[in-house]
């Protein structure tokens, strides 16, 4: 796997056992905490760092801090439909990120939203990598890994 088509050197470390990239950290930003709980049971073994928030804001704070040290996230699971600050904002306070946060960090909208005005939206997010209904399988993860790997991937589970 080529991690120059990912953005970031050290962000997708190769596991030779089972030749799968392992990200090196992953948020998951969802307020319903069932959907949280399955999101990270699907993506055991995806990434070294795993961690929730139920809060975009608490999120985001955490990611301002971590990109002044020099790190942030490589990928995040971002519900769109949550209280305080929703999805939408949250992606309007990462695009003020430096551009090097921006080629590292991918983001992936995980939302139970149907609304195809919201699908529009994500697709035109430069920030966005894809857009996938929940509940996130592992036919959506093997999208992630391709989309992040720079391969060609078809599935009915992205858009």
């Amino acid at each position: 796997m080529n991690t120059a088509n990912i953005g970031a050197d050290t962000a997708l470390k190769h596991d030779k056992k089972t030749d799968i990239g392992i990200i090196e950290n992953t948020y998951i930003i969802d307020d319903d905490a069932i959907s949280s709980f399955l999101t990270e049971n699907v993506l055991e073994g995806f990434s070294k760092n795993l961690k929730s928030f139920s809060s975009a804001k608490v999120a985001l704070e955490e990611i301002f801090a971590f990109e002044k040290a020099g790190t942030s996230p490589f990928a995040i699971f971002l519900d769109l439909n949550m209280p305080v600050m929703d999805g939408w904002t949250f992606l309007n306070a990462v695009a003020h990120q430096h551009e090097s946060f921006k080629k590292r960090c991918k983001i992936v909208i995980l939302s139970s939203s149907i609304d195809k005005a919201e699908l529009c939206r994500a697709n035109k997010n430069q920030l966005v990598l894809c857009f996938i209904s929940k509940p996130l399988d592992e036919a959506g993860v093997a999208t992630v890994k391709a989309l992040l790997s720079g391969e060609k991937h078809d599935s009915a589970n992205y858009s």
